[in-house]
């Protein structure tokens, strides 16, 4: 008797804590849900999604739409949203008009300058007719903690194929893009880029500037062209040359 009783209670226990979680996890669901309505209803902000220009990507029927969000909602007067610098892009939006569909490049919190995607440096201009791959130089990093993305933090470059997809960064965390081109014969990224050498975060004249490479072919992550070995031998080859005790 004393352990069918006893099976009974645990039952009605595993029932109750059931009943507890479910009660819990729609709970939750329903918060995320007066969250969203909150966000999307706000009579504070009257956001609104632009996007001023397009290019097409190869004749395919392709296009590439960059977004900007303006905040019309102080005292009436059209302002960049706050976290967003002027003349900066948000975000990018793949559209094909052959089938209706689109996607955004990516769902990261990211800023691009005006004309920051699809080309390369002077050299390689419109280097989307060059390639199979689209660039963009873009900031996801608070890199100076200040609580915001702006130019004192780190440029990257990315990489995705021509669709928008496989999107990725290529060049290391915590250097900032200074130069980059794109090598057709060997489908490689080279890329000049600088380091926060006196960890002051800040990105100077002063600090230290690397070269490295990025092979397309693979999935591989860049790699620095000076080996270590390399860069102390031209160290000593300098000092020989240029101290004044040697002239």
């Amino acid at each position: 008797m004393f352990k069918k009783t006893l099976y009974v209670l645990t039952l009605i226990s595993l029932n109750a804590c059931q009943s507890t979680t479910s009660n819990q996890s729609h709970g939750t669901v329903d918060s995320l849900k007066l969250d969203t309505l909150k966000i999307l209803n706000d009579s504070t902000k009257n956001l609104n999604v632009q996007t001023k220009s397009f290019i097409e990507i190869d004749s395919s029927g392709l296009i590439i739409l960059p977004l900007l969000m303006d905040d019309n909602s102080e005292n009436g007067k059209k302002v960049t949203y706050p976290d967003i610098p002027k003349s900066n892009f948000w975000n990018l939006l793949f559209y094909d008009t052959n089938t209706g569909q689109s996607h955004l490049l990516s769902e990261r919190k990211m800023l691009l300058r005006s004309n920051d995607y699809s080309y390369g440096n002077l050299d390689n201009d419109y280097i989307i007719n060059k390639s199979r791959h689209l660039f963009y130089k873009i900031r996801v990093d608070d890199f100076n903690k200040d609580g915001k993305l702006s130019s004192t933090d780190p440029l990257y470059l990315f990489v995705s194929d021509k669709k928008g997809n496989g999107f990725r960064k290529i060049s290391p965390d915590g250097y900032n893009l200074v130069s980059w081109g794109y090598i057709k014969s060997t489908n490689k990224v080279i890329m000049i880029l600088a380091k926060d050498s006196d960890g002051n975060l800040k990105f100077e004249e002063s600090d230290e500037v690397k070269s490295f490479e990025v092979d397309l072919n693979t999935q591989g992550s860049a790699s620095e062209i000076i080996s270590g070995k390399l860069k102390n031998k031209f160290k000593l080859l300098f000092e020989k040359q240029w101290n004044a005790s040697h002239q």
